[in-house]
């Protein structure tokens, strides 16, 4: 896959978030599929409602790292985000337009 941009920010990689996890790279990299895929979705959804909660707080930040994530990630993202709660790009462009958060 062709990205919209480009992110060779290292230190953002896998390795250095599982490194402050407390997490091995290479003992992760043999895992099943099915177990990066639980470890993958557990984290994502941790990470949304954190995000969701600090933003109701009032906070005003990035949910990503805009120098390590390109527009394709992004893309693909925010677009399984959407299929995963079965929300349409409509509904979610009305949902916007009500001002939430």
């Amino acid at each position: 896959m062709t990205s919209m941009s480009s992110s060779d920010q290292i230190s953002y990689g896998p390795s250095g978030i599982l490194e402050k996890a407390g997490l091995d790279l290479p003992a992760v990299a043999e895992w099943e599929p099915e177990q990066k895929e639980l470890l993958v979705t557990a984290i994502s959804t941790w990470a949304l409602k954190q995000y969701v909660r600090l933003r109701e707080e009032g906070a005003e930040f990035d949910i990503v790292d805009p120098r390590a994530t390109t527009a394709t990630e992004a893309a693909v993202g925010a677009t399984a985000m959407l299929a995963a709660v079965r929300l349409e790009t409509f509904e979610l462009a009305m949902w916007q337009g009500l001002g939430q958060i």
